[in-house]
């Protein structure tokens, strides 16, 4: 993971850097900076405390910063096509700057609506293996607290009311260092408030381990799931209904059991789902029966263009897969990590139909 911090690291140089080459053209500079070399000085000083206050504050300033960054791309590249047309001196009057910062801002309010705009998603997993239709509702990373409140919270309950469920899965990062104790205290009740005939589950997250931030014991958190009738899953397996098995996998995050160990005894001819935060371990689930791994943790990238980013780490982003008779189906989440703007993918719940293919 050490190149990716590096990429990461080298990419935040290069667009503070291209940030302070424009701001150094910001009618403020223009006016009361003479001197050139001074006003490229200016624009580096303004860019560097745009992204300072972007990294400490972890707010909307961070998506504003990477859409300014497209916004002047944009006009950048708009120019290069226009430099040899008879519209290049039109183009030289456009301002360049205002529509950076509009773009920018747009971007940012529109990502503010899709994050706080809970849809459903729908998939039909057809399994090699007999079982009776089953309804399953996977809610995976809501980080309670920055997106997803308590209007989110109340529409969940709404729509799983709606949705009848055999099964309800919670996938992890429900929590995060960032969710308030009254939050918590109010998810309690939403989660123990849901029914669904074969019961609840829940794995943890990676942020749920988080050893940064108030209020989060992971100890607690499984205790009053415990008494919301949840039944918190870390690294164990259970038959449930005499018909299909349920494996739940702590994040790794923390070291945990591996799959050999979880999968011994099981019967194979039987279902075999694993609820695991992470989309990781695919090739040895495959290997060891399992039928269907339901995952989160990714937000598909969350922020344009960082979705491509993830495919080089986990090869995949979200929706369905499927590697013969191994099925992988990767939430979007509920909710948003720090920033309540999404501008790639939905906030999401899924209902899983899951039914035999013989």
């Amino acid at each position: 993971m050490l190149w990716l911090f590096i990429t990461i690291i080298v990419t935040i140089l290069i667009l503070t850097g291209y940030l302070s080459w424009h701001f150094q053209s910001l009618p403020l500079l223009v006016k009361y900076v003479p001197r050139k070399w001074l006003r490229w000085l200016g624009g580096a000083v303004i860019a560097g405390i745009f992204f300072v206050a972007a990294f400490i504050f972890r707010t909307w300033l961070i998506a504003l910063f990477l859409y300014v960054c497209i916004g002047y791309f944009l006009c950048d590249m708009t120019g290069l096509i226009l430099r040899r047309t008879r519209h290049r001196e039109k183009w030289q009057r456009f301002p360049v700057n205002h529509f950076a910062w509009i773009f920018g801002l747009l971007i940012c309010l529109l990502g503010y609506y899709n994050a706080r705009n809970l849809v459903l998603t729908e998939y039909t997993v057809e399994i090699n293996k007999p079982i009776k239709p089953l309804r399953i509702v996977f809610i995976s990373d809501t980080h309670i607290g920055a997106a997803f409140r308590a209007n989110e919270l109340v529409k969940t309950q709404k729509m799983v009311e709606e949705l009848s469920p055999d099964l309800i899965l919670l996938g992890g990062d429900i929590y995060d260092e960032g969710t308030s104790e009254d939050e918590k205290a109010h998810s309690y009740g939403v989660w123990k408030s849901m029914a669904a005939r074969l019961g609840k589950y829940y794995v943890t997250g990676n942020h749920e381990f988080s050893s940064h931030g108030p209020g989060i014991n992971i100890d607690e958190i499984m205790a009053e799931l415990e008494k919301s009738d949840v039944r918190v899953l870390l690294d164990k397996t259970v038959l449930i209904d005499n018909e299909f098995y349920l494996i739940g996998r702590r994040d790794q995050a923390k070291p945990r059991e591996e799959l050999e160990v979880l999968t011994a005894g099981i019967d194979k001819s039987k279902p075999v789902i694993l609820l695991d935060h992470q989309p990781i371990d695919r090739e040895k689930a495959r290997e060891l029966g399992v039928d269907l791994q339901l995952s989160g943790h990714t937000h598909n990238g969350q922020l344009f263009p960082f979705k491509w980013l993830l495919l080089t780490v986990y090869g995949v982003t979200s929706g369905q897969y499927q590697w013969g008779d191994y099925h992988l189906v990767i939430s979007t989440g509920a909710g948003t990590w720090r920033l309540p703007i999404r501008t790639s993918g939905r906030s999401e719940i899924l209902l899983i139909n899951l039914q035999s293919a013989r």
